[in-house]
Order: C-alpha cells, then sequence, then structure tokens
C-alpha cells in the first residue's frame, strides 16, 4: 500500500492517498510504511501551500483544496500544519 501512494503523491493524486490513509486506519494497517507515505505527503503539501502563499495566492481554490487536504492528513499522522509532531510550547 505504501509504495502505491508514494506513486499516487508523485503524481499529485493526494485525494486518493487520503482516501487510502483512511481505509488503512479502518482496517488497521496503518504501519510505519503508510505512516511515513503519509509524512510524505504531508511535507510535500506543506511545501505546495508555503509556495502559494509566498506568491499570495493563498486565498484561492487550490490553496484552499491543498490545504483542506493537508489538515485531514495531519489528523491522521498526528502532525500541525508545521509538520511537528511532538510539539510543546
Amino acid at each position: 500500500m505504501a509504495d502505491e501512494m508514494r506513486g499516487l503523491i508523485e503524481r499529485g493524486e493526494y485525494e486518493r492517498v487520503l482516501e487510502l490513509g483512511k481505509a488503512a486506519v479502518l482496517e488497521n494497517r496503518l504501519g510505519p510504511d503508510v505512516v511515513q507515505a503519509l509524512y510524505g505527503m504531508t511535507a510535500k503539501l506543506r511545501s505546495k501551500c508555503m509556495d502559494l502563499a509566498t506568491k499570495k495566492a493563498d486565498s484561492g481554490p487550490v490553496y484552499q483544496g491543498l490545504e483542506a487536504i493537508l489538515i485531514t492528513a495531519n489528523e491522521l499522522t498526528g502532525e500541525d500544519m508545521y509538520g511537528c509532531r511532538e510539539c510543546h510550547l
């Protein structure tokens, strides 16, 4: 499953990766390799969102769509919007 997810990430099929991640949780198959694939996707999505923000394009539908996927993926990985998994203030 992780290899399939990585291929989908390379093709920009983030919603499909998210569906697979959710299915892995429901089927109790969220192993380390799947989590690593999700970490790769969240890193890529954060980068894309930050790139759009620097171009002042963070209020359009493209940004909002990517951000929505990132927020949901973060719920699966336990990351925050900055990629931190165990940050404490």
